[in-house]
């Protein structure tokens, strides 16, 4: 290293050149600090020197800092390995609106200011601590993280915010009934026949709670994982494992005439144009639709004269899109059409003012994960399945060292939780009475030789021979090839459900 005073021959400014080898790519380069005193300009080659190293050494520097906001994120949203595009949308939408109005990369090392910042929005009302907590904080948490693996920070700044302590009470989800998803089945179905959709919503609906799996994987399985009576789905991530997703026969017939013309690479479940699902869409609009257009119809009065000028669709996305109602085309000017335009407008608002809030609250904590997976498992536990047959159609497995290293998959039986829930959402009013869903499947074997009977308030259970055609029903008895999995639980409250009818 060579190093040389020199002067600026027309402004007289002292500087000192600097001649030395880069570390790492052995190249020779000069650079001139334009410094009066050779220590001033010894600190700027220093720092440069570290730079280098650095570099050289894939070490992330101090110049991360200066990054502004808006680049990170947007190298964030580009390069991070993020689980799914819905996941990906959802951090866009809450990274880009900046709420804490962050500039550069160096304000977040400012814990205690974010933590303000954070205050101010929860004291303005304008989001709530849930927001604050569960969504806006693990988002920053999530982008400093990558930030510092990725190498653009020197250090992981978030890694010491601790979760704010602000006090909000999280909202719980909470399953449908069986005659709240036949009401939403039904609901859409009258969508698909009102726009003709190709590829209807229902059956997309009634596929994902019978299987009980995640929506989102569920989208992404292809026509080649339709195979063995279920939808093949990978084991999952860490702990958001995967399930049997099994589906009883008639459905797995009416799946493969709903996907005739589509290929074998091509989503199970597609869009009503045959594209790929997107989920977010899918979710707060197609879903909630249909749940919305479900309650309208439960709710719709029926001696009100608002309901001679209304249509529960039009009540039903007036509520959805919290706008008020409009007509579209042109103001007519007869004096008839004129009246005949504001009734109906006033009755369609005037309906979805008087339903919205009560609708809301049966919303309240149903979202499309909670129509898929809670209700699931709440329909099928509720009419007597075994725990660990939900549990491995869904993807749940039992706790402990058992649960995880010594249940053999392959002698369980998850088809049944799906062919509970089938035959639950499918019924209706004309079946004729009350029906008991688990004779369904006691019914369907080739033989019943010995029957048990569970005494549910002594707990005991006695044996009785039957012949192989004559079949009992479930409601009271359990084949012989079904009882070891009921005694891997024993007890007499914990399969009393299974005798109670379907209303």
């Amino acid at each position: 290293m060579q190093i040389t005073k020199v002067r600026n021959k027309k402004t007289g400014r002292v500087g000192w050149l600097y001649r030395f080898t880069i570390p790492g790519t052995g190249r020779r380069t000069v650079r001139t600090y334009w410094l009066s005193e050779q220590r001033l300009a010894q600190n700027k080659f220093d720092e440069e020197m570290k730079r280098f190293e650095a570099k050289a050494l894939n070490i992330a520097t101090t110049d991360g800092w200066k990054t502004s906001y808006n680049d990170l994120v947007s190298q964030f949203l580009q390069n991070a390995p993020i689980t799914s595009e819905a996941r990906r949308k959802t951090l866009k939408r809450i990274l880009e609106a900046n709420e804490l109005e962050i500039e550069v990369c160096a304000e977040l090392n400012d814990i205690g200011g974010l933590t303000t910042r954070c205050k101010r929005l929860l004291d303005s009302k304008a989001r709530d601590a849930n927001y604050l907590v569960a969504t806006l904080q693990t988002s920053l948490r999530q982008l400093s993280r990558w930030a510092w693996e990725f190498g653009l920070l020197p250090t992981h700044p978030l890694g010491r915010w601790r979760k704010m302590p602000f006090k909000f009470e999280r909202q719980r989800r909470r399953a449908y009934s069986a005659d709240e998803v036949r009401a939403i089945l039904k609901a859409a179905r009258e969508l698909d026949a009102e726009f003709g959709r190709k590829y209807p919503l229902e059956l997309v609906l009634r596929v994902l709670v019978t299987a009980g799996n995640r929506p989102g994987v569920m989208f992404q399985a292809k026509g080649v994982d339709l195979q063995n009576g279920r939808i093949k789905l990978p084991p999952g991530d860490g702990r958001k494992r995967n399930g049997a997703a099994t589906l009883p026969a008639e459905l797995i017939q009416e799946l493969n005439s709903y996907r005739n013309g589509l290929g074998s690479e091509d989503p199970v479940l597609v869009s009503a144009d045959g594209k790929s699902i997107d989920s977010v869409n899918f979710c707060r609009r197609d879903f909630r639709l249909a749940a919305i257009l479900a309650f309208v119809r439960e709710l719709w009065p029926v001696d009100d004269p608002l309901t001679n000028s209304a249509e529960p669709l039009e009540v039903a996305a007036t509520i959805l899109a919290g706008v008020p109602f409009k007509v579209d085309g042109r103001m007519p000017t007869d004096s008839e059409k004129l009246k005949h335009r504001q009734n109906r407008l006033d009755a369609v608002n005037g309906l979805a003012l008087r339903m919205a809030s009560t609708i809301k609250a049966k919303l309240a904590g149903r979202d499309l994960y909670a129509f898929v997976r809670k209700t699931h498992i709440t329909l099928a536990r509720s009419n007597g399945v075994h725990p660990d047959d939900v549990g491995f159609q869904v993807g749940h497995t039992a706790s402990g060292v058992e649960g995880k290293h010594y249940m053999d998959e392959s002698l369980f039986h998850p088809e049944r939780s799906s062919r509970v829930v089938c035959d639950l959402i499918s019924a209706s009013d004309r079946d004729g009475g009350t029906k008991n869903i688990l004779s369904v499947t006691a019914c369907s074997e080739e033989s019943l030789v010995t029957d048990s009977v569970v005494d549910c308030k002594n707990g005991s259970k006695t044996t009785s021979k039957k012949s192989k055609n004559n079949h009992t029903s479930r409601s009271t008895k359990v084949t012989s090839k079904e009882s070891h999995l009921w005694d891997l639980n024993p007890g007499p409250m914990l399969y009393e459900s299974i005798a109670l009818p379907l209303s």
